[in-house]
């Protein structure tokens, strides 16, 4: 099956199946709808969600999503990725709203709160956040574990603050520039860290850094995003808003 899209010059887009033809099969975390009911007061607790946010973020079924990726994950290390998956949505969404400059503080409150867990005084919600889901995180995740979750989220802070930046100039990167950092604003990256600790483990880093390895962690972060960028285009464009990673689309166009 092939989707397709029409840009706003008549042309159409045709993009391929990138879900059909995967082998795996789908698991479940058993402790799903227990954790991610908690998960979800606790950031919408946390952050004084409105009643529209609480509502998106109930639509969102972050906890479904975390149930899949880390379906052997006991009930405290599950519970622990699903705050860190609806986190990371709601940090995704205020992102797209900030400048560059905001996105720098922001990025001060979160790493400040990860790399002085004790000392450290947050004075945002988001903060306060991090430093949660952080002190149970770090009890029992393996010290190579904790590095790569800190060093690729700062990846994310990198690559979101370019975005901002390329949104207030209207700058479109080239393919090979937007799919480096599309592979840092997903997300993903601090999320295949954490599979180390979802499953106590404590790998060497040369296994992490081997080829293979990381190679496999860019393929599947490009399913994600890219999937990510296909599903919300017609959504996008049929609501006239403006594409929330906008250059994907220019480049699909010009490719």
């Amino acid at each position: 099956m092939t989707v397709i899209a029409a840009c706003s010059r008549s042309e159409k887009i045709l993009f391929p199946d990138l879900i059909t033809g995967c082998p795996f099969p789908v698991r479940h975390n058993p402790h799903c709808d227990a954790a991610s009911a908690e998960s979800k007061r606790w950031l919408i607790t946390g952050c004084k969600l409105s009643k529209k946010k609480c509502n998106a973020l109930h639509g969102l079924k972050g906890g479904l999503l975390t149930s899949m990726c880390y379906p052997g994950a006991s009930y405290d290390h599950f519970r622990v990725c699903c705050d860190w998956i609806n986190y990371l949505f709601h940090l995704d969404d205020i992102c797209d709203d900030m400048d560059d400059r905001t996105t720098v503080s922001t990025a001060g409150e979160i790493l400040g709160a990860l790399r002085d867990p004790h000392c450290f005084r947050p004075s945002s919600a988001v903060g306060r956040l991090t430093q949660s889901f952080w002190s149970r995180l770090s009890r029992t995740a393996s010290r190579g574990a904790q590095r790569r979750f800190i060093e690729t989220f700062e990846l994310f802070f990198c690559a979101v603050t370019q975005q901002a930046k390329h949104r207030e100039t209207g700058d479109i990167p080239d393919l090979e520039s937007y799919i480096a950092m599309r592979r840092d604003t997903s997300g993903c990256k601090p999320c295949w860290a954490l599979i180390e600790y979802a499953y106590d483990l404590d790998l060497p880093d040369l296994v992490m850094d081997h080829p293979t390895v990381r190679g496999l962690g860019e393929a599947a972060n490009d399913l994600v995003t890219w999937s990510n960028d296909i599903f919300s285009f017609n959504v996008e464009q049929a609501n006239g808003t403006h594409p929330r990673h906008h250059s994907f689309d220019v480049l699909a166009v010009k490719t």
